[in-house]
């Protein structure tokens, strides 16, 4: 019975990710038992999308405080499409969301490098 319960969870959380809902979707279609190992799962993927977003910020703006980090990430949190990459991570496309993380503190911060294949007319 385990197996088959993990290999029905596993099935949830790819649709999950791929569909890019979020486990109360699903309230009133699966056992509450297993509605709860899907949101520990899914709450652990929010966590790793906090945390990208979190170093990416860090990587780019190493002198920021822990202070300004946590100000700078709950003041842009809307920018983060946090179901979107949450969903991202589920389906195991975390390069993805580094890279989405890495151009939206850049953009944040106007810190995108010039394009050296423009041409000037």
């Amino acid at each position: 019975m385990g197996s088959t319960t993990l290999k029905i969870e596993d099935l949830i959380v790819d649709k999950l990710g791929r569909w890019k809902f979020s486990p109360d979707k699903f309230v009133s279609q699966i056992p509450t038992v297993l509605l709860d190992k899907v949101k520990v799962r899914w709450e652990a993927a929010m966590q790793t999308r906090k945390d990208i977003f979190e170093q990416s910020l860090r990587k780019l703006l190493p002198n920021l405080t822990n202070a300004k980090v946590k100000e700078e990430m709950k003041k842009n949190e809307e920018k983060m499409m946090m179901r979107f990459h949450t969903c991202l991570i589920l389906v195991k496309e975390i390069e993805h969301v580094v890279k989405d993380a890495t151009s939206m503190w850049e953009n944040v911060y106007y810190l995108h490098k010039p394009n050296e294949d423009l041409v000037e007319i």
